[in-house]
């Protein structure tokens, strides 16, 4: 609707008298960001499901191909993502951590805790490559060397199992076993299908229909509920294994060239310059650059979804 309503000024500029067109350039401007606002709304309803269960992260950090100045690199950028928990008010539980012999990183595990975190700290999961000259380096040639990040759900919310009645099939039988004449003539013994599932439950405990089939839902709901758990720890492990899967030099996310003083996110078009600046505890780039990265995933998604 809106865009008709640019093209139709657009096509009435063409017509129009010239006193007239700075008026109707400001009216496709007004249209046009309209139309900006709506598209946000849009992305964020659409894309606010993708985030709603997840509210902290864990954040690993492991040094990859380049030895000890890998080592050396990792640390630095586990100094990065401290300041920046700091900056957004952030919980940052370390959790585990390998130094190495020159006071490098070589692995460390840290719970990240605070609002939208994992929503943010998501995009620095994968290959982070590092170009300089190491201070141990005595001919001054340049090395190239890798870390790895992951970053996964610490938690999701509480458990709850919905479970809608026309998923189930629920029939009452003659109970069987000890227990005397009435147990032999009553259908007291309820048995609930899930249909979805095939999980089918049973309970004969008691001597009312009624409470049996309120143990018969209770052990449905426990299976469901764990059923549920590894599904989301399988997803996690999985997750894992695709952030940290074939971690060489030409599979990354983002190049730090110190010689030519320049970060590539190979996301994004743009670069951003004094990389001292940024590994030295300026958490405003890291934070402008996953600004970036959260508007950029949030209009790809928008545009999966409704192609």
């Amino acid at each position: 609707m809106m865009n008709d309503e640019i093209d139709e000024l657009i096509t009435m500029k063409k017509t129009a008298e010239k006193n007239l067109h700075e008026l109707i350039e400001d009216e496709i401007a007004t249209v046009r960001k309209r139309l900006k606002a709506v598209e946000n709304d849009l992305i964020h309803d659409v894309v606010a499901g993708d985030e709603m269960d997840v509210h902290d992260a864990i954040l690993e950090i492991t040094a990859g191909i380049g030895g000890q100045e890998a080592m050396l690199f990792a640390g630095e950028m586990f100094n990065v993502y401290n300041c920046y928990a700091q900056f957004r008010g952030w919980r940052f539980d370390v959790t585990d951590k390998l130094l190495s012999d020159l006071g490098g990183l070589k692995k460390a595990s840290v719970e990240v805790e605070g609002d939208s975190c994992y929503q943010h700290l998501r995009h620095e999961a994968g290959i982070h490559r590092v170009q300089r000259i190491p201070l141990t380096e005595k001919s001054g040639r340049m090395h190239t060397s890798t870390i790895t990040v992951a970053v996964l759900p610490l938690r999701v919310k509480e458990l709850n199992v919905e479970i809608p009645k026309n998923d189930l099939k629920i029939e009452a039988t003659t109970s069987t076993g000890a227990g005397g004449q009435h147990v032999n003539k009553t259908q007291s013994c309820i048995r609930i299908t899930h249909i979805p599932t095939g999980i089918v439950v049973e309970c004969q405990e008691e001597r009312f229909q009624n409470l049996n089939k309120d143990k018969a839902m209770q052990k449905l709901r426990r299976i469901l509920m764990k059923k549920k758990a590894e599904e989301q720890q399988t997803k996690v492990s999985n997750m894992r294994r695709a952030q940290i899967l074939n971690a060489d030099r030409s599979d990354k996310i983002r190049t730090y060239n110190f010689q030519q003083d320049r970060i590539t996110d190979h996301r994004l078009s743009d670069n951003i310059n004094n990389i001292k600046s940024f590994m030295n505890g300026d958490p405003e780039k890291l934070h402008e650059l996953l600004n970036d990265l959260e508007n950029s995933y949030r209009k790809r998604l928008y545009q999966n979804l409704t192609e």
